[in-house]
């Protein structure tokens, strides 16, 4: 490997490896390599994440946009539906006041034999139904209100959602250009095992400073040697 600092040893002796696998993490200070080829792999997978944090971000903040058109039109139908029953339930108000009146007035002719007592039921028969009619329209227009109220405070919290998401990608963004600003003064050189085997020897420890071609680990497979 790279001459630098020793800061990940990802097998111990005796661990299998697999060709390929990350076994070790060099860490070079860039004042001290000569080539800018992973510094600069490494900038561009940092690129690569904030395009991927941004896209996140404003993907979630269309969703959360697409809602609230969703919500808005959703509380627009409620409240005319509220305003037809509000005006239902005024007039059937109002039939159920005649159908009584009504009825009152037929009972008093029903004992002078000037109506029938199937004319005075049959009135009777209205006004139970109208009223029946007038609880059930009550009944809608409590439960409508209910879940307006429900839609109202959902409505409340998408801008809390909006802020949430916004500043998950402030913190996301503020942790790439770090980890960009912390690789610019110290790039990783990921270490692989060139083939199946197994660790014999951990010939250098994590922290250890190592010079360019100095073998980290020993992996037997046909006396080979990782570096």
């Amino acid at each position: 490997p790279v001459a630098g600092v020793v800061s990940e040893i990802g097998v111990e002796e005796g661990g299998a490896v697999a060709a390929g696998r990350r076994v070790a993490v060099v860490s070079v200070p860039s004042a001290t390599t000569s080539a800018g080829d992973s510094l600069a792999a490494i900038g561009k997978q940092i690129a690569v994440r904030r395009d991927s944090v941004e896209r996140d971000a404003n993907a979630q903040r269309a969703m959360l946009d697409v809602q609230q058109s969703a919500m808005a039109r959703q509380r627009s139908a409620m409240e005319s539906e509220l305003a037809s029953l509000e005006a239902e339930i005024v007039a059937n108000r109002e039939k159920v006041e005649i159908a009584r009146a009504l009825w009152q007035k037929l009972a008093q002719l029903r004992e002078g034999s000037y109506v029938s007592e199937l004319q005075v039921k049959e009135k009777e028969m209205e006004v139970i139904e109208r009223t029946s009619a007038l609880r059930e329209l009550d009944r809608q227009v409590s439960g409508l209100r209910r879940e307006m109220a429900q839609l109202d405070q959902s409505m409340r919290e998408l801008p809390l959602r909006a802020g949430a998401t916004d500043a998950e990608r402030r913190r996301d963004l503020a942790a790439l250009e770090q980890e960009s600003i912390e690789s610019a003064a110290n790039r990783q050189v990921a270490i692989l095992a060139p083939a199946d085997g197994v660790v014999s020897v951990q010939i250098a420890k994590r922290g250890e400073s190592i010079q360019a071609g100095q073998p980290i680990l020993s992996v037997l497979q046909a006396n080979s040697r990782l570096e």
